[in-house]
């Protein structure tokens, strides 16, 4: 059934359909129902994309930055994204704003993000968000900030959360709550945030905004050392011996088993 579904898609495809050769492209690259042919997959691709299929200049722009089929090519992945992020492609839309903003064009990267953001795209927003926080191409604006940072965080965006969580526990745009702030650095803290692990584990260290639970302290210490760098990985480095040093040994080997088990666990989603 699949592979009469390909030789239609495949038909149209060749009588110049470019959404039926965006179809037959991603078959051939993913390999459904049909041999995976990545070559054939770019091909086709590019058919489509030059007929002006949004997605298919997306996906060829992505191979093109990642080498994926095709030498890297920095400029040919701007332009096909660009083609897509005009017509309105949100996931080209952020691209080309992280893009810009890397290369310090806080101009371009405000245009692109703000088209991405408004569409519901949360790393755009989580970025956007982080330049009215810090006043990158715009005045600073707290509020502004902690706004983009909330519907970035409600989608899930673990780098939002945190900053989110940041504006709570100093007031910076919102009024000032430590059990909110708490709440936040724990869900990003969850999905494996670094500098969230580390700003958990300092809340139970003190009791704030949480029981003060040195178990849970060390946990979190623990695995921000693990995966943090620079400022995140000292502070969680420096939290592990204060709360070991509150600790009974039975309860800093349960502290070690809870990390353990957090990471067997974090594998696990990974490998789903």
């Amino acid at each position: 059934m699949q592979t009469s579904y390909f030789q239609r898609k495949l038909r149209n495809a060749e009588d110049g359909d470019s959404a039926a050769q965006f179809a037959v492209a991603a078959m051939l690259d993913a390999g459904s129902g049909v041999p995976q042919d990545k070559a054939e997959a770019l091909k086709w691709y590019r058919k489509s994309a030059e007929l002006g299929e949004s997605k298919a200049q997306l996906l060829l722009g992505w191979k093109y930055e990642s080498g994926e089929g095709v030498p890297r090519d920095s400029r040919q992945a701007a332009y096909w994204c660009r083609l897509a992020a005009e017509q309105g492609e949100v996931s080209a839309q952020a691209i080309l704003g992280l893009s810009a903003d890397e290369r310090r064009d806080y101009d371009e990267a405000l245009k692109w993000y703000r088209l991405a953001a408004g569409q519901g795209e949360p790393e755009a927003q989580a970025r956007l968000g982080g330049m009215y926080s810090k006043g990158r191409g715009v005045p600073q604006d707290h509020a502004e900030a902690a706004s983009w940072f909330r519907k970035a965080a409600a989608q899930g965006n673990a780098m939002a959360q945190a900053e989110l969580g940041m504006s709570l526990a100093t007031g910076d745009g919102v009024k000032q709550d430590d059990r909110e702030a708490a709440k936040w650095f724990r869900l990003a803290a969850e999905n494996g945030e670094p500098r969230a692990q580390s700003l958990l584990a300092s809340a139970y260290l003190h009791g704030i905004g949480v029981p003060q639970d040195f178990v849970e302290a060390y946990k979190w210490s623990n695995l921000s050392a693990a995966s943090a760098s620079g400022e995140a990985r000292e502070a969680g480095s420096t939290i592990r011996p204060i709360a070991a040093s509150k600790m009974t040994v039975a309860q800093v080997a349960q502290a070690q088993d809870r990390t353990r088990d957090w990471m067997d666990a974090l594998e696990k989603r990974r490998q789903s």
